[in-house]
């Protein structure tokens, strides 16, 4: 709404959001868990509504952290299937956890132990075997893991946000209107990491690791990155 300049239903829906939000946690967050129940009698908590939280905004920043962190340790939260877990990882990223993402992989690892060559809807005894639900970690692991978004409209600009979790090295290449961005990180020996980053022509943006914020120009060039525990 904002980029085509329809403010005022852009108005009325934030303040939709933000009286939702206040709902939301009045009534259904739990403070002793940091986390918000399915409801008011808080007996329940999932992945689902948890991802949600991050997602909607009601949560954010150091809360938003913690909260992505519970999503990922906290077994005793109803879990999302193979399809939701989109939503959940990009909830990491939202959180500026990106990390985590690889760290919940394992079911899509076990279907290529298995020998699948495409990933079916919930399961190896799905009705589907190649289904675009569960394939969600290919747009991840460009999107989330080497971090390239389009920052505006029209993919005008772009944001590399890169989340290595525990990855000595990455490369990715991303499609854009204007030809390939291309991408490839590399983590020293004292914890630096060294990224390489190509721009079409015409094309700009901002690489952003922690708190750095690099600015991105069209072409190749080299951006060193501080040390930091994971993506």
């Amino acid at each position: 709404m904002q980029a085509v300049d329809f403010a005022g239903d852009l108005d009325r829906y934030r303040q939709i959001s933000a009286e939702l939000k206040v709902a939301a946690r009045t009534h259904g967050y739990d403070e002793t868990r940091g986390l918000f129940a399915e409801t008011a009698a808080k007996q329940m908590f999932s992945q689902h509504t948890n991802a949600f939280a991050i997602l909607s905004g009601a949560v954010i920043g150091d809360e938003a952290m913690q909260m992505a962190e519970e999503i990922h340790a906290d077994e005793s939260l109803v879990q999302g299937s193979l399809y939701f877990q989109f939503y959940v990882f990009e909830a990491y990223a939202q959180a500026n956890r990106g990390d985590l993402i690889l760290a919940n992989l394992d079911r899509w690892q076990e279907m290529l132990a298995m020998g699948l060559t495409t990933f079916p809807e919930h399961g190896v005894e799905s009705r589907s075997d190649a289904h675009a639900w569960a394939g969600h970690p290919l747009f991840h692991l460009l999107a989330s893991t080497a971090g390239v978004r389009p920052a505006g409209a029209g993919f005008r600009t772009v944001e590399v946000r890169p989340a290595l979790g525990d990855l000595s090295h990455a490369t990715a290449e991303v499609c854009h209107p204007r030809g390939m961005i291309r991408t490839h990180y590399q983590r020293m020996a004292d914890g630096t990491v060294q990224a390489e980053i190509e721009l079409p022509a015409g094309l700009e943006g901002t690489l952003i690791w922690g708190d750095q914020e690099l600015p991105l120009v069209s072409g190749a060039q080299t951006r060193q990155l501080q040390a930091m525990p994971s993506g």
